[in-house]
């Protein structure tokens, strides 16, 4: 298999035209099969421009036959280093929970050695075989039909209606232990969406072997919500979590996703929401503390009233609010934003609209320390920056993380010491 390495918000240009220098460049062939393919991709994750194509804010891999187009996050740091790029990006995966890193083994994986659609899916693929050493997880279901014995309850009415007069045939409604249900109809599906990638031999054997497990299960007939108030037995609480895996695999595609022959896919990450997620559970860990403790996107208020209506408007959500375990008062809010901070600018590089919105957030919590986190990408960026708002004592705060400090330990440039410092602001 052949793998290409591109940058998010980076050009990639049709073949014969002149541009950046860079060793993968959009074939005739290539842009018919990603325009085939893009109908399953998350919603402007592509944007067509005349002399070429733009990824947009989502990393991860595009399959397309014996091709596979890696997107990595553009990473301060990391311009001309793709492997460094692409393991902060599986150290961020890792830290949110998306996939679960090997034992033992995370800072000893080479990252180049595999795929990275591999590295992926091997955690989920690895727990799969796992769980279902177990055995499939099984509902009780209600079923109705004939039967040759009574089962369960005995419908009369429907056993006239239907003709079911035979000797030993009755009509019944009873309760049976069944294999196909939702969870796993989920779980079939995910193994087929993996099943669409250009995989190693071993590992397309594995994915098979799996799936010739749920070979009594049907397609998927519910919602991904809907699977996730199935209720799980404690000793059962692992394959809630393959579950939870699947359901964040399949939560972005189409429902035609594992339909057609064609080897393709994708496998791509909202780097906004990935940016949000990572900095709330490195900041949750380091709270505990601090007399603090965090909301994720769990408070929510509205910046209007309508009086005439008498109707509330414009709800406002901040990424994360940290209270005071003592007065359970709103001490901080972070809003997190995956965007290109040009701080040599006029303005810093800043979008008046993540201003208006972060001044709205002070302004309704009633909550003085409000800072905007952006990814840091030159050297100048990572440092504290304050904003003073005019004839009022308000400031706003910017901070730039490293996320390079992501693979660093126990160093002032690490993630957990950058955060302190955010932290510090209350603390």
């Amino acid at each position: 298999m052949i793998t290409y390495q591109v940058k998010e918000f980076e050009r990639v240009p049709f073949k014969g035209n002149l541009g950046e220098d860079r060793r993968f460049i959009l074939t005739p062939s290539r842009i018919k099969h990603l325009r085939n393919l893009e109908h399953l991709l998350p919603p402007n994750a592509v944007q067509w421009l005349s002399n070429g194509v733009r990824f947009q804010h989502y990393c991860g891999v595009i399959s397309i036959g014996k091709e596979q187009i890696e997107i990595l996050p553009k990473i301060t740091s990391c311009e001309t280093r793709a492997d460094l790029s692409r393991e902060i990006l599986i150290k961020m995966l890792y830290e949110t929970k998306k996939i679960t890193p090997l034992k033992n083994r995370i800072a000893k994986m080479n990252y180049q050695s595999k795929y990275f659609i591999e590295i992926l899916i091997e955690p989920y693929l690895r727990e799969l075989n796992a769980v279902l050493k177990q055995g499939l997880f099984k509902i009780y279901a209600l079923q109705s039909g004939s039967q040759t014995m009574v089962r369960g309850r005995l419908l009369f009415d429907q056993q006239i209606k239907s003709g079911y007069r035979g000797k030993g045939e009755f009509y019944c409604r009873y309760d049976e232990f069944i294999e196909d249900n939702l969870c796993n109809q989920i779980i079939k599906k995910t193994l087929q969406f993996i099943g669409r990638f250009y995989l190693s031999p071993r590992t397309k054997r594995v994915v098979f072997q799996l799936l010739s497990r749920f070979h009594e299960v049907g397609e998927l007939s519910g919602t991904l919500k809907e699977a996730q108030t199935v209720g799980f037995q404690k000793e059962r609480q692992p394959y809630k979590r393959i579950v939870e895996m699947s359901c964040w695999m399949l939560s972005g595609l189409k429902p035609d996703v594992v339909s057609g022959s064609k080897i393709s896919g994708a496998f791509l990450f909202d780097m906004n929401r990935l940016f949000e997620e990572y900095i709330a559970v490195k900041i949750a860990k380091i709270t505990k503390d601090k007399n603090l403790f965090l909301k994720k996107q769990g408070v929510k208020k509205y910046l209007i009233h309508w009086q005439n209506q008498d109707k509330d408007l414009f709800r406002l959500i901040p990424d994360i609010v940290l209270f005071g375990t003592k007065d359970n008062k709103v001490k901080l809010i972070i809003d997190t934003k995956w965007k290109r901070v040009n701080t040599e600018g006029g303005r810093l590089g800043v979008e008046p609209s993540d201003i208006y919105q972060i001044l709205a957030y002070s302004s309704r919590f009633q909550c003085k320390n409000v800072i905007l986190v952006y990814p840091g990408y030159k050297e100048h960026d990572l440092k504290r920056t304050v904003l003073n708002v005019k004839n009022s004592r308000q400031k706003i705060i910017l901070r730039f993380i490293d996320l390079a400090g992501a693979l660093k330990n126990n160093s002032r440039d690490s993630i957990n010491h950058q955060l302190i410092e955010i932290l510090s602001e209350v603390c």
